[in-house]
């Protein structure tokens, strides 16, 4: 005689420097309208529920280089480079609008957001005043990255 046992429940530990959020896969919004946030060990049903873990210590990424256009038309290619951290605040919005990890969104919207505000503010400005005014125009890139970013 065989006995099978399924166990859908799963033990697992938010590492630190994390926040995790517990997600229903059930119900009207499935993954969208109710989420939980959780730190240390959770325990969790496995067919009603999924745990994504999001880091919230600074991190650095690089992009690869693209080309932006200065007012006046001139061409210069940029290689996009910054450091960032998530806000455990908003991390359950992040995931409610986006519906990514970190890893989709550092490389998808956040990269979108970097380098549309950089071709954005380099519009602004010619060639030789950005080099003349190389720290206004660098404050003016992080200032719209900063709006961009922050919600």
């Amino acid at each position: 005689m065989t006995f099978g046992f399924i166990n859908p429940f799963k033990l697992e530990r938010i590492e630190t420097a994390h926040v995790g959020i517990k997600v229903n896969l059930t119900g009207d919004h499935r993954g969208i309208g109710k989420y939980e946030y959780k730190t240390g060990w959770v325990l969790y049903n496995t067919w009603f529920s999924r745990l994504i873990e999001f880091p919230v210590y600074q991190q650095h990424i690089d992009y690869e280089e693209a080309d932006i256009v200065t007012k006046g038309g001139f061409r210069a290619t940029i290689k996009p480079s910054f450091n960032y951290s998530l806000n455990s605040g908003n991390i359950g919005d992040m995931y409610q609008n986006l519906r990514v990890g970190v890893k989709e969104m550092a490389q998808g919207w956040l990269k979108n957001a970097i380098v549309g505000s950089v071709n954005d503010v380099a519009n602004r400005y010619t060639v030789d005043s950005i080099f003349n005014h190389r720290e206004e125009f660098e404050s003016a890139i992080v200032k719209e990255c900063n709006k961009r970013v922050s919600q």
